[in-house]
């Protein structure tokens, strides 16, 4: 939720919580990145491999809106791989 909030310093806050929490917190990360972006990603690209070549902007549209849905931007999942 905290990559939801734009008000949030995520950068500040990703740090902090790695550093106060330490392994759980990375591992709660990687999971949740695992569950709701990296698998359902993976999902859509086995499932939609002709689209890819007909309409590849749609395509693309699609992924992102897996990423969308996880309430991360590319901007703050690349912070937070950074940090990990």
């Amino acid at each position: 939720m905290a990559g939801k909030r734009d008000f949030l310093h995520y950068d500040v806050w990703i740090k902090s919580r790695i550093k106060d929490i330490g392994t759980p917190f990375i591992n709660a990360l990687i999971k949740y990145i695992t569950e709701n972006i990296i698998n359902p990603v993976s999902d859509f690209i086995l499932k939609n491999q002709s689209m890819a070549e007909a309409n590849p902007e749609n395509f693309e549209t699609q992924k992102n809106m897996i990423l969308e849905r996880s309430h991360l931007s590319k901007e703050k999942l690349m912070l937070t791989i950074d940090h990990l």
